[in-house]
């Protein structure tokens, strides 16, 4: 189990949007830092024993312990370029589920999802974000 794992809880407090952005923050800091090592975007070369290369002009994983085909095209997809992409693109998806205050059916205010309308706050798809980043939904 590696120290990112360790890290990452089984449930989540109260507040899953904060939650969530520590999280981005944290995967973003991970993936600019890699990208500023080896380049942004990694390839691999199925005929050459799988080299993974960063466009920062070196291997990246060789030699000995060469990762199977599956794994190379695996680590290649998910380069730094690509997990910033979907940080950006979640960080949208999270702005635009923010909580609004809203005049509630029994005429008192209550907080709603901008987008989904929903009183159970946070929504469905902020719950389902954060769980693609390692939050469980408490039992």
């Amino acid at each position: 189990m590696t120290n990112d794992q360790q890290k990452r809880p089984k449930s989540m407090p109260s507040d899953v949007a904060s939650w969530l952005q520590s999280e981005l923050d944290r995967v973003e800091q991970i993936a600019q830092a890699a990208a500023v090592a080896d380049g942004p975007v990694w390839t691999y070369n199925p005929g050459d024993y799988w080299i993974i290369s960063g466009s920062g002009g070196g291997p990246l994983v060789y030699d000995e312990g060469t990762p199977t085909g599956p794994q190379a095209r695996h680590i290649s997809l998910w380069d730094p370029q690509s997990v910033l992409r979907r940080v950006a693109a979640d960080r949208r998806i999270l702005a635009e589920h923010k909580i609004v205050r809203v005049l509630g059916w029994a005429a008192d205010w209550q907080d709603s999802c901008a987008i989904c309308g929903s009183f159970q706050v946070p929504c469905r798809t902020v719950r389902l974000l954060a769980e693609g980043y390692g939050w469980e939904e408490p039992q």
